[in-house]
């Protein structure tokens, strides 16, 4: 028998014992209250015949109980009946035949009603038979006798029992029937008058305690037609635990007779200090009812009473309920509940550890059946998992005290019991009781020590320890394959070792070991792991090599793929290579961006050939790293590990560590190139396909290329080979004026070793572009092109046509004036291409005084025309003389004016108004007499016209200057309403005249004709050349400078100011040698004049 078990039997003894001492007092008592009972009984029967006064309160209170003990049947009210007089047929007062109705639901309520209304009445015959009111007042002259009654039966029934000689069982029943029996009836009696409704159940066992029973009570705290606000209470002992339950819950009832509520509850455990909430649902119709309810715990983990070394907590879950009745037979009833609690044990089916369930569900299947509303008779078979079931038959006594006692006994009232209004006070259905979850307290716990490490052979110490309640039993140590490896392990307790097996220099040398430890009661503690490691001999620092091989002086590019090999030889103390070290030979690696020597600040710029400057752009950056180490085959104590630059710039640090012990460093510098930038050179070659012709710039046509070439040495003048993929070429930022994004640069190729190339393109036409070399998303500092793109002529065309001047006069002399712009197809100006212009429209014909002109560095030229014929013009211009162009031009509107009205007169100046100055009048100046007649008869006469015609010289010269009459006579050409007539003269003088005309007609003077201007200039096909000399005398010393002026005239005296003089010197002298000139080209001043100087 163990200790549990003797426990149980030493409770048991002492119940055994208690109870015998009970009952033995309480038949002494018995005993001696006989004799005093029947001495005492005539006293109190004659105190019985003399009353005490009554309270006045008493006889409503009786009458109150009369009427809730009334039997009722319907009553329908008769025309002109009202409710006062029912109850005056009823020897009832109004409020009482109220309270007989307080059931029944009243459309307009119990004061209103009319004829034709329904309501309950007495069931006896007319007014004046004798009803239960009277009997009641009857009674009361009975009640003061009650007392002496109760008295005598008991006195009776203790007699009767004592005659029977009864043993102790009997005894203890009579006592047991009298104490419940007691303790029900004052209890019921005290809940008289209120409403809601009162579960009691006392059950008492063999040692009079309260065990398993249960007070419940639902009380209304604010009730109208729809709604029930209420409280609801438990107290009970279940499972050796005195729990208490509170809550709150609102019950609506609709109007086509269902009811939706809600509730929420606390429950607590009043013998272990649990707590609870709950919140729960409701939906009835009548003869079907469901609920649902969720349990959540407030506390935490306490110890259990009920199992050992363990602790208990309250579970959550959840049940889902549905109840239903018959409606032909409401006594009878069934209900289904499915639950379901969370948990790793959970005590669902009980609180033993054999009852322990994981996250345990169940399904309860029930039948009722309820004689009389009092009492209700169950029995419930709940099924849960793994076999685990129990069956329970119950008893309720539901007492509601605001309903006669006499409709809570009869069978009648269980049908409206069962419906939605009948029911409104039931108890909320739901778990009262706080289904626990159960763990297992560790009570003992091993620990041992990870690694443990070792030469093979040696016997080492596992480092374990415990932590127990109940003491320390037995520690268990195992590792199977340590032990087929020649291992051995030694199994004593605490101080338990491990002998390591020989080390392996080609095998395993890690093992894993486990051990758990046992206490004094048996229980187990978790296992725990630890990795054994068998070293072989020391290592010999000195003796070992570390080297980095795969850098070129000491340096690595920091492109992220660029690899090294660090290269270990490990030796151990006796000089021999050290071997099977690769999994514990680590590498610490330590890494200093470039720019961060300084302490985390940006270090200044290097004032060297490789000073750099970064270039913002959106990469990965990653740092270097190096992997793990293998042992070379055939190469005993030789471990190689791969090292991986990153893409940062900086300098590495590379040290192994073997065992805690680092050996010797290896450092490589990553750089963003290999190149010296004083070795490096950037060049363009431009590859015009499209046009040849175009040498010292990249046609902007985004299909022409032009090849950057980048050579790279590093400083021994040996080619960088390799650095396709980190070198970028780009158009620097910054430049004014220069749109990056229309300048395409290929990827970098290596053409041959150490010289790299890209191609360029575009379609912006512009020049200087600086273009420079990136390394790593660095700039290489120093190495930069110069690149220009020319815009493409053989796509230009004219954009744009602006008339300068729109509007002017049809004199011969007025010029229209357009400019013209030029783009090519990706929008660049285009210089150095022709515009022409012509006529596309209009009655006249325009002559040019400036056409096919080439357009400026702006793209634009200016074309000038005029015409003597008045009218709207739509002249035409485009790109000519350009070899592959094609342009069909664009078009712009020209206003010509006449310049004379009707019967007025006009000179106009012919296109040649510039005519070389002589005196036989070779070369003249012709001017176009223009008269328009007055109308179309005057026009059909053709008169004569006489003209005078006045020359005024601008420049002052006389009249015997120029070859012109001051009268002649002329005849007109007529053209319609028009008349023409040509005008010429000439001049021996340069210069500009004014010329008026003053024309008569038919005798008749008209005004002056609008002025025009003549010019005429000088003849350069007969040059005269005046030579001065400023110095005075013909001779000039050696080495001294003199002077020499220069006059051109015509030979009319004409000076000559436009183009350049050309000086030479033809005599040697001094021997051969030649003076010296300053200028020997000179352009002629306004003068006429060009001055040098010379030195012989």
């Amino acid at each position: 028998m163990n200790r549990r078990e003797n426990k149980e039997q030493s409770r048991v003894t002492f119940r055994q014992k208690r109870l015998t001492h009970m009952i033995t007092a309480v038949t002494l008592a018995m005993q001696a209250g006989l004799p005093l009972a029947g001495a005492f009984t005539p006293v109190m029967v004659q105190a019985a015949e003399v009353q005490a006064p009554r309270s006045p309160f008493a006889v409503d209170r009786e009458r109150a109980a009369a009427v809730d003990r009334m039997q009722t049947r319907p009553y329908t009210l008769a025309k002109g009946e009202t409710v006062a007089d029912v109850a005056k047929r009823y020897n009832l007062s109004v409020d009482e035949l109220r309270r007989l109705n307080m059931l029944r639901t009243f459309a307009n309520g119990f004061d209103n009603l009319k004829a034709g209304d329904e309501l309950d009445v007495p069931v006896q015959t007319a007014a004046g038979e004798k009803d239960e009111l009277a009997a009641a007042r009857e009674a009361l002259t009975q009640s003061g006798q009650d007392g002496e009654r109760r008295l005598a039966e008991r006195a009776a029934g203790a007699a009767g029992f004592l005659s029977s000689k009864p043993d102790s069982d009997a005894a203890r029943a009579l006592a047991t029937s009298a104490a419940t029996g007691t303790v029900n009836e004052r209890i019921a009696d005290s809940l008289k008058g209120l409403k809601g409704t009162y579960r009691v159940g006392i059950q008492a066992d063999d040692n009079l305690s309260l065990k398993n029973s249960s007070v419940d009570a639902l009380i209304p705290l604010h009730e109208t037609k729809e709604n029930l606000y209420f409280t609801q209470g438990s107290l009970h002992r279940t499972n050796d635990r005195s729990q208490a339950n509170l809550g709150v819950g609102v019950r609506h009832f609709t109007e086509d007779n269902a009811m939706v509520g809600g509730n929420a509850f606390l429950d607590y455990d009043l013998s272990r200090d649990h707590a609870r909430g709950g919140v729960g649902l409701e939906y009835w119709r009548d003869y079907l009812r469901f609920g649902a309810n969720a349990y959540m715990r407030l506390t935490g983990w306490k110890d259990s009473p009920d199992i050992e070394d363990y602790e208990e907590r309250p579970a959550n879950g959840f049940d889902v309920r549905a109840e239903g009745y018959l409606p032909s037979y409401p006594q009878l009833g069934a209900k289904v509940v499915y639950e379901k609690y969370f948990g790793n044990k959970v005590g669902l089916f009980g609180n033993s550890e054999d009852d322990l369930q994981k996250d345990p569900q169940a399904v309860t299947v029930g039948a009722s059946y309820t004689p009389v509303p009092l009492i209700t008779a169950s029995l419930d078979h709940r099924q849960g998992e793994s076999g685990k079931n129990d069956t329970r038959v119950g008893l309720e006594v539901n007492y509601q005290p605001d309903k006669k006692l006499s409709d809570q006994l009869d069978p009648e009232q269980v049908r409206i019991q069962r419906t939605v209004q009948g029911g409104r006070y039931d108890l909320v259905d739901r778990n009262n009781n706080i289904v626990l979850e159960y763990r297992k307290k560790e009570v003992i716990r091993l620990n041992m020590s990870n690694p443990i490490t070792g030469r093979g052979g040696d016997r080492v110490s596992l480092g374990l320890s415990v932590n127990s309640k109940y003491g320390l039993s037995d520690v268990v140590v195992m590792s199977e394959e340590l032990v087929s490896a020649g291992g051995q392990i030694n199994n004593s307790g605490l101080t338990s070792t491990v002998t390591l097996p020989a080390w392996k220099a080609d095998g395993k040398n890690t093992y894993t070991l486990r051990a758990y430890a046992t206490d004094k009661k048996g229980n187990a503690s978790k296992t725990v792991e630890s990795q054994v490691v068998v070293t072989a001999a020391g290592i010999n620092v000195s003796d070992s090599v570390v080297t980095l091989t795969g850098v070129s002086n000491g340096k690595m590019l920091a492109d992220g793929v660029s690899k090294a090999t660090l290269h270990v030889e490990l030796k151990n103390e006796t000089g021999e290579p050290l071997t099977g070290m690769a999994k514990l030979l680590t590498t610490k690696l330590d890494f200093v961006a470039k720019g961060t020597e300084t302490g985390g600040e940006t270090a200044p710029a290097a004032k060297s050939r490789r000073a750099q400057s970064r270039i913002t752009q959106d990469v990965l950056k990653a740092d270097p790293t190096v992997g793990g180490f293998t042992e070379l085959p055939g190469e005993p104590g030789t471990y190689e590990a791969t090292f991986v630059s990153g893409t940062v710039a900086g300098k590495v640090t590379l040290t192994p560590v073997l065992d805690k012990v680092s050996l010797a460093s290896a450092g490589v510098e990553l750089t963003d190139t290999m190149a010296d930038v004083t070795n490096t050179n950037l060049t363009v070659t431009y590859n015009n396909t499209s046009n040849s012709a175009v040498k010292d710039a990249l046609v902007a046509n985004n299909t022409d290329t032009a090849t950057l070439t980048y050579t790279v040495k590093d400083e021994n003048g040996q080619a960088v080979t390799g650095e396709a993929s980190r070198l970028k070429f780009v158009v620097l930022p910054g430049q004014n004026g220069v749109d990056a994004s229309r300048i395409t640069i290929s990827d970098v190729k290596e053409s041959k070793a150490g010289t790299y190339t890209a191609t360029v393109k575009g379609t912006q036409a512009v020049k200087d572009v600086k273009v420079g070399v990136l390394a790593n998303t660095v700039r290489v500092e120093g190495v930069e092109a110069t690149l220009d793109l020319a815009a493409d002529t053989k796509t230009a065309a004219v954009s744009e046509v602006v008339p300068v001047i729109g509007t002017t006069y049809a004199d011969g002399a007025s010029l229209g004036v357009a400019r013209v712009t030029v783009k090519d197809a990706y929008g660049n100006l285009v210089p150095s291409v022709t515009v022409t212009g012509s006529k596309h429209s209009g009655s006249g014909n325009p002559e040019y005084k400036a056409n096919d002109v080439a357009t400026d560095a702006s793209g634009q030229s200016v074309v000038s025309f005029f015409t003597t014929d008045a009218g709207d013009y739509v002249m035409l211009f485009k790109v000519t003389g350009t070899s592959g162009t094609t342009d069909n031009g664009q078009t712009a509107k020209f206003t010509f004016t006449s310049v004379t009205k009707s019967g007025e007169a006009a000179a106009l100046m012919k296109a040649n108004d510039q005519v070389v100055a002589d005196s036989n009048g070779a070369t003249k100046n012709i001017i176009t007499l223009q008269y328009e007649a007055a109308d179309d008869a005057q026009a059909q006469k053709k008169p004569a016209t006489k003209a005078t015609i006045t020359v005024t010289p601008k420049n002052g010269a006389s009249s015997n200057d120029y070859g012109l009459s001051q009268t002649r006579d002329i005849q007109l050409t007529w053209n319609g309403n028009k008349a023409t007539a040509d005008v010429d003269f000439w001049s021996k003088k340069k210069g500009d005249y004014a010329i008026t005309i003053d024309v008569v007609v038919n005798g008749a003077a008209k005004p002056k004709t609008r002025g025009v201007t003549a010019s005429f200039r000088p003849d350069t096909s007969n040059v005269t050349i005046t030579l001065q000399n400023n110095g005075g005398g013909t001779t000039v010393a050696a080495g001294t400078s003199r002077t020499l002026t220069a006059t051109l005239k015509d030979k009319y005296g004409n000076l000559i100011y436009d183009g350049t003089l050309a000086f030479s010197i033809t005599k040697e002298v001094n021997g051969g040698q030649k003076a010296q000139l300053s200028n020997p080209t000179v352009t002629v001043g306004s003068s006429g004049t060009a001055t040098t100087s010379f030195t012989p």
